[in-house]
């Protein structure tokens, strides 16, 4: 059987799961793994003949995705922002969805930095329920790499004479998650992506310094209600942690503890971005509204149009 032949195959056997998932997708990635393979390497050999161990192991990969494991555990990798992460059933895998939360809050940081041009800022960012570490870790390893040096922009300034000042940032970044398991992964996820990031296990802002704030708080908190979790897919609701996923009886337990906590955890006129599910917008606003020192700013849609995050202003 030539490799062409084989991923054939795979894709066909997954197609019998009908729109469950992406045949295709699923089978070239199991490939991938299975051949050590990149695309550039397949085209060149796909009428080649398939040894016998790759013909195996792509074929037992095959299985487990039949079996509804999903993809990214079976690779034990996913990746988010461009940047790559060790996957476990320890952790939620990490989701298009939420790199919308992690931009919106770098495009924040990005404007808040222009506002000061030539200063040395400070920026100490928290997120909450961390999990895999993807938006704690990606947003040390974006900043870091724009803001680690002097960065020039080009024009920015140039109306007003001071196109040369370049802006600084200093960042420190801390992840809070209640699990072990879930904060093992996560610092193996740092260290794989270069970035220093303070870990801390507790059950939400327990996990804190009395008296400890921030000038940014992100959140991808479970928000999955009762009637919800009964409709998961079966590849969610039979492998992903129910403990990342659980949000109570409406979905909003965690937002409700959010909203208790960060005025106290805020710097004034620090800011919050949680990711939210796409009908949760009225009920996470009027969480906020009754909060005497969050103002609501907006919600952010992602690419599929749908309300994803939410961003809210410390105020008093």
């Amino acid at each position: 059987m030539t490799y062409e032949q084989l991923i054939k195959k795979g894709s066909s056997i997954l197609s019998e799961k009908e729109d469950r998932f992406d045949a295709e997708s699923d089978a070239w990635w199991l490939f991938s793994q299975a051949a050590s393979m990149d695309r550039k390497e397949f085209f060149l050999s796909m009428k080649k003949e398939a040894p016998a161990p790759v013909e195996e192991n792509f074929m037992d990969l095959i299985r487990r995705r039949f079996s509804m494991e999903p993809v990214a555990y079976i690779l034990g990798e996913w990746e988010f922002m461009g940047m790559p992460f060790y996957t476990t059933p320890a952790t939620l895998i990490p989701r298009q969805d939420t790199e919308t939360l992690v931009e919106t809050a770098l495009a924040y940081v990005d404007r808040l930095v222009r506002k000061h041009p030539g200063e040395h800022l400070r920026l100490r960012i928290l997120d909450m329920c961390t999990g895999s570490g993807c938006i704690a870790i990606s947003m040390a390893g974006f900043l870091k790499e724009k803001y680690g040096k002097d960065v020039q922009y080009p024009g920015a300034y140039a109306d007003e004479g001071r196109e040369n000042e370049p802006p600084r940032l200093e960042v420190q970044v801390t992840a809070v998650d209640i699990s072990q398991e879930a904060l093992k992964v996560a610092r193996k996820n740092a260290d794989r992506n270069g970035v220093d990031i303070r870990f801390l296990r507790g059950d939400m802002w327990s996990a804190l310094e009395e008296g400890e704030t921030f000038d940014l708080i992100l959140s991808n908190p479970p928000y999955i209600d009762e009637v919800q979790m009964k409709t998961l897919p079966e590849d969610v609701a039979n492998f992903e942690p129910r403990t990342a996923l659980e949000g109570g009886a409406d979905g909003l337990d965690f937002y409700r503890i959010l909203t208790a906590g960060s005025g106290s955890h805020l710097n004034p006129g620090g800011r919050v971005f949680w990711e939210i599910g796409d009908e949760q917008q009225v009920s996470v606003h009027t969480l906020i509204s009754r909060t005497d020192n969050l103002l609501w700013s907006g919600c952010y849609t992602d690419l599929t149009g749908h309300d994803r995050v939410v961003e809210a202003e410390k105020v008093g």
